[in-house]
This record gives C-alpha cells, sequence and structure tokens, in this order.
C-alpha cells in the first residue's frame, strides 16, 4: 500500500490499535511497531480493530476483491 492513501490507512490502524495517539503524527518508531504486530499472530483486540475497520470501508471477512 503505498501514496498517501496508504499512509492514512497505516495511521487510522495505527491509532486503532493504541500504537499513535490522536494527537500525535506516526514516526517512524511508529511505523517499526506495527510492522512488528504482523511478526506473529496478533492479539486478538488488534484482529478487532482490523476486522472493525474491515468492515467500516465495506470489505467482508477482509476477503480480497478481485
Amino acid at each position: 500500500m503505498g501514496g498517501e492513501q496508504g499512509q492514512r490507512a497505516q495511521e487510522l490502524l495505527m491509532r486503532k490499535l493504541d500504537l499513535l495517539q490522536e494527537d500525535k503524527a506516526p514516526g517512524e518508531e511508529h511505523k517499526q511497531k506495527l510492522l512488528a504486530l504482523f511478526a506473529s499472530p496478533l492479539p486478538e483486540d488488534a484482529e478487532q480493530a482490523i476486522a472493525a475497520l474491515l468492515e467500516a470501508t465495506g470489505h467482508q471477512n477482509g476477503a480480497a476483491q478481485g
């Protein structure tokens, strides 16, 4: 995911996963924390946050569209 839309999506995900406070701009350390989450199975709260984002954007069960 690249470009401005990708950056906004990463920032939203960081906020939903409590890796980034509302009044802060994301930095490299926040991106590294986000990537580190995917190095092992996700905690249940992270799965729920991602599922809620996917549902809110119209993606069903995280399935690829195409």
